[in-house]
């Protein structure tokens, strides 16, 4: 590893630890924040877990807002399995690497396990957003031949507007490392790339989408090579797979009644039972409609029934707030793919094109932008992409640096940089060393001084008010 590579993840763990005490100034007791309590489950799944001891009640005074929304989902699923129907939107490999470390952290006797659930979930989050870093790095360095596009890609991935996500129980950052080392490795030709995209796909649905990665190989770079043509056919089904094995998983649970429904705490049970419509548990009586559809999909059904997914199904005047929250990274994705087809010009009769080495990645980039835009919850776009997309940052940086020697420095974004300096500086000694990098690296020519004043804006004020907010229970990205 590196210098810069150390200096990174020092500072990549070390803001996860700020974050970690900026949440409890934000924060300081979530019980007082619930202004607006559920009033259905399909509205917040919010269960209440008994308390062991007053350590309990101290580390959820301390940590109560990293239990929120999702959150809730990924800890239960850890403590009881995916016993309710709604659990199958989630994917099972963070629960399960939660479950596997919270089991070996000895601590049972002083506290509850649900509390130890979610001290394993930030410590996984913090080891992997900090580790995440160093292939955002590298990445961008093997993509640009550029020191300095390299390390500012990174810092934006440090302070991305999406940040409450990659610290909360959420996939981010767990997410976002497996599919940027993965692709960093799919770029070096490393078979390891195969290994990490099917752990991608059993983290997240859209690991799926991967998949194209192996396409782009098999027809560009693979053909006359057996081997390289097998292992790209090999990845493109294995990045499915396992989407599938989680189809067939529930299929034998609630339409075959292959399990066995844990023992609830009574508390819980009572929760479960009080909203019997959006909290189905498994029964021999009935089965989900789900069960008798002609290719029988759980998660196309709990998207589509629980959470308005499908095409176009989100464009309704009510929801114009969350097409707003979205619009900064719409804006900036769809920018800086546009800049890169104006600056090639594309022509879909050059073949060549397909071998150029942004292609493939800006593709993957376009295809996800498009799906969050017509299928998604649009609010969700800002850290669907920010996880899943290193060429996002790559073309952030190239976005924000100056194009020459001597270019245009935007005066607005030196001075809001002095508070980055303060931060960076914060973060320990490796910090203040990257943080004249940073500094000198937040500046544009004339022209585009007002979307780099944007951008730097655009993080602070969606991480302030993404801890603020999120953390509280209310809605956001």
């Amino acid at each position: 590893m590196q210098k810069v590579e150390r200096s990174l993840v020092a500072v990549a763990l070390r803001s996860q630890i700020f974050f970690l005490f900026f949440q409890f100034i934000v924060n300081p007791c979530p019980d007082l924040f619930n202004v607006f309590p559920p009033k259905s489950a399909d509205d917040m799944f919010r269960v209440n877990h008994e308390s062991n001891s007053s350590l309990d009640a101290v580390i959820h005074g301390l940590l109560g807002g990293f239990q929120t929304w999702d959150a809730q989902y990924y800890l239960f699923i850890a403590e009881f399995g995916y016993s309710i129907e709604k659990m199958f939107a989630f994917f099972p490999l963070f629960p399960l690497l939660i479950r596997t470390i919270a089991s070996c952290i000895p601590l049972q006797s002083i506290m509850s396990f649900h509390t130890i659930l979610t001290i394993s979930g930030l410590l996984i989050n913090s080891v992997f957003f900090s580790l995440t870093a160093i292939f955002v790095y590298r990445f961008a360095k093997i993509l640009t031949l550029n020191e300095r596009i390299s390390i500012t890609s990174a810092h934006i991935f440090i302070l991305n507007p999406a940040r409450v996500f990659f610290v909360t129980n959420y996939t981010e950052s767990m997410y976002s490392f497996l599919v940027f080392s993965a692709i960093y490795f799919w770029c070096v030709n490393n078979a390891l790339s195969v290994i990490l995209f099917i752990l991608a796909s059993t983290t997240r649905a859209n690991g799926i989408v991967n998949a194209g990665f192996f396409a782009h190989s098999l027809l560009s770079r693979a053909f006359g090579i057996p081997s390289r043509r097998l292992l790209s056919l090999s990845g493109i089904i294995l990045c499915f797979l396992p989407f599938y094995q989680f189809q067939l998983f529930a299929y034998q649970t609630f339409c075959r009644m292959n399990f066995a429904i844990p023992k609830f705490p009574p508390p819980i049970l009572s929760y479960i039972l009080e909203f019997p419509n959006e909290l189905l548990l498994p029964s021999t009586n009935s089965h989900p409609e789900w069960c008798f559809h002609r290719v029988p999909s759980v998660y196309r059904y709990i998207q589509q029934h629980y959470w308005e997914n499908g095409f176009l199904n989100y464009y309704q005047f009510i929801k114009l707030p969350n097409f707003i929250l979205a619009s900064p990274v719409i804006f900036f994705s769809s920018y800086c793919i546009l800049t890169y087809l104006k600056q090639i010009k594309l022509n879909i009769l050059n073949l060549r094109i397909v071998i150029e080495p942004y292609f493939v990645h800006i593709t993957h980039l376009a295809v996800l932008l498009i799906f969050a835009v017509t299928f998604m919850n649009i609010e969700v776009t800002t850290r669907f992409l920010f996880s899943s997309s290193p060429i996002l940052y790559v073309l952030l940086a190239k976005l924000l640096l100056p194009v020459e020697d001597g270019a245009y420095s935007c005066h607005f974004i030196d001075n809001f940089n002095k508070f980055c300096f303060t931060l960076f500086h914060f973060f320990g000694p490796h910090g203040s060393v990257l943080s004249a990098s940073f500094i000198e690296s937040v500046v544009n020519t004339q022209s585009h001084c007002h979307i780099a004043k944007f951008f730097v804006f655009w993080c602070f004020l969606y991480t302030i008010l993404g801890f603020l907010l999120h953390c509280n229970w209310y809605p956001w990205t």
